[in-house]
């Protein structure tokens, strides 16, 4: 199920997740390793933005025929 969504919302939302999710994970993982303030919480957000795209390519039903407008 997971990978299911994963996959949809790579797909679906790709470029999303490429301009906001990657880039908050990569700053938090910077700061967490340089042990700066602000690692925990850009790691935070970028792990939230990947499931908000995660539950939004669930939504989105796995033939694109059906909903042209979701992906």
């Amino acid at each position: 199920m997971i990978t299911q969504c994963l996959r949809r919302a790579f797909r679906c939302y790709g470029i999303g997740i490429a301009i906001i999710a990657a880039p908050l994970a990569a700053i938090g993982l910077f700061g967490l390793f340089n042990r700066e303030d602000f690692g925990p919480v850009f790691l935070l957000a970028g792990l939230g933005a990947l499931l908000i795209f995660m539950a939004i390519g669930a939504r989105c039903p796995s033939d694109q025929a059906s909903c042209p407008d979701c992906c």
